[in-house]
Formats: C-alpha cells, structure tokens, sequence
C-alpha cells in the first residue's frame, strides 16, 4: 500500500470515528442517523455534476449496497442503544476485516504477504480485546456485542460489493455519490414506519449535524472507495478500522468512558497492525 493511500485511509478513519461519536452522543440514534443520512446524501448531490455516470457493470452492485447500508444504518442505531462509543464501534468495526480477509483468501484466492497477514490479525487481536470490556455494572455487555457483531457482518458485506462495484464503475467518487442519495431515499420509508415525524425534525432540530456530521460520513467513505481502486480491499478495510482507537479516545476524553487494561492492549494492537499494513 503506498504512503498516499495509506494517509488517506487513516484520514477516513478519523472522518468515521468523529461521526459516528456525533451518532453516540445524541439522545435520539434515530433522529441522529436520520441527519447524517440526508446529510451524506446532500454532499453526494452536490458532487454529482462533477463525477462520472457509472458504468452500467455496476448498477447491480449499487442496488445490493443500498440494502446493505440501509440495514447497517437500522442495525447501528439499534446497538449504540446499548453499549458504549468504546464498545460498540471497535467490535462492529473491528470484525469486518476478519470476514473480509476470509473471503478474500478462500473465495477470491487472494494470496497476502504473511506481514499483511500479521497486521490484521492484530487489529482483529484488539477488537477481541474490547470484546472482553466490561460495563459499569461489571457485567459483561453480551446483547450490545450481539449487535455490534451484526453491524460487523454488514459492514464486511458492502466493503466487498462496494469494493468491487466501484473498481467496475469507472470512477469510485460518482459510483458513492449515487449511492449516498439511493440510499437515502430507501432510508425515509424505514423513518417513516418507525416515527414519520424525525424526518422534518432532522431537518429543524440537527441542521449542524445533518451539515458537518454529513459532510465527515460522505468524505469518510468517499476516501475508501477510492482507495479500493488503489489497494486490496482486505487491506484498506483493516486500515480504516484503525478508526477504533480514534473512538476510543474519543470515548474516554469526551464521554468520560473508562479506559482499562483490555483499551490500552487494544489501542497497542491497533497501532501495531497499522505499521504492519504499511510495510
């Protein structure tokens, strides 16, 4: 992976972790997710006229992404519900480069050197970390990792349709720039059934959020799918979950979360892997 790249994705991660703290801190997920989704989808409007139609290749794989990001966006809300910043973001994002090297090794028969291999075993090693963090009630939080696990595994699934359908499309930015308003119009039927008035409630009550915290989701990811082009889609997966430590820190310097002995291995593990990966 080249110097460029690797920055970049680093970029993203940081980009994903300041959202989705934005996403954690608000009392109302919902209303939250609903902001960033309208406005990820605004910034992805407003870059259109400037990217390229996608090739046609690629249509199938925007359609499966919508689904997939419209249940992570429904899954997501749901888990931070549950647990902490600290540990629903490092296990749903820290498991999907496992599934995804899996898949890439014994479907694609990716062959990786063994030292790609080390750093993301060692960014899974943090996450299983954080998996053993207990809550303030000393118990482990088993119904938040359920569901931190099930934004995992869609997470690992639209990083190989995204990776995929946007190294077919021709131009990565135009491929996510149609995607972001695709899904937003599949995600105000689920606001809709769920409580219809959050969909004028994000537009007057989060306009900040819709905004910048828009703006930080489409650049987050913007980034990625470039970088899918550019690098393994294993290896830029594992790199942008080094967004983990970001959240951790986040967590604990903004939202006074608890920072113990299973954090600290796992932000050591963390930066570990991201050496690995840039060697």
């Amino acid at each position: 992976m080249s110097f460029i790249v690797f920055c970049a994705v680093v970029l993203a991660a940081m980009l994903h972790a300041a959202w989705n703290a934005v996403a954690k801190s608000q009392s109302d997920k919902l209303l939250t997710m609903t902001a960033l989704v309208f406005g990820s989808a605004f910034w992805g409007a407003l870059v259109l006229p400037i990217t390229s139609a996608p090739h046609p290749q690629s249509y199938m794989y925007i359609v499966i992404s919508i689904a997939l990001h419209v249940g992570y966006q429904i899954v997501l809300q749901a888990a931070y519900k549950l647990g902490d910043l600290s540990l629903i973001y490092p296990i749903s994002r820290g498991t999907a480069p496992l599934i995804v090297t899996l898949f890439s090794i014994f479907v694609w028969q990716i062959n990786f050197e063994p030292v790609t291999i080390l750093g993301v075993v060692a960014i899974i090693l943090a996450v299983f970390c954080l998996g053993f963090t207990k809550n303030g009630s000393g118990g482990r939080d088993l119904k938040a990792v359920a569901f931190a696990l099930m934004t995992a595994c869609f997470i690992a699934a639209y990083s190989l349709v995204d990776g995929t359908g946007a190294r077919l499309s021709g131009d990565p930015f135009g491929y996510y720039a149609w995607l972001t308003i695709a899904n937003a119009v599949f995600f105000i039927p689920y606001v809709w059934m769920k409580k219809p008035v959050l969909i004028v409630r994000a537009f007057q009550q989060q306009k900040t959020i819709m905004f910048f915290g828009g703006l930080a989701s489409f650049a987050a990811y913007a980034i990625v799918m470039w970088a899918f082009t550019q690098a393994p889609i294993a290896m830029v997966t594992a790199l942008r979950e080094s967004s983990i430590m970001f959240a951790m820190m986040i967590g604990v310097f903004f939202f006074k979360e608890k920072f113990g002995r299973l954090k600290f291995a796992a932000t050591v593990l963390t930066l570990l892997g991201m050496v690995l990966l840039r060697l």
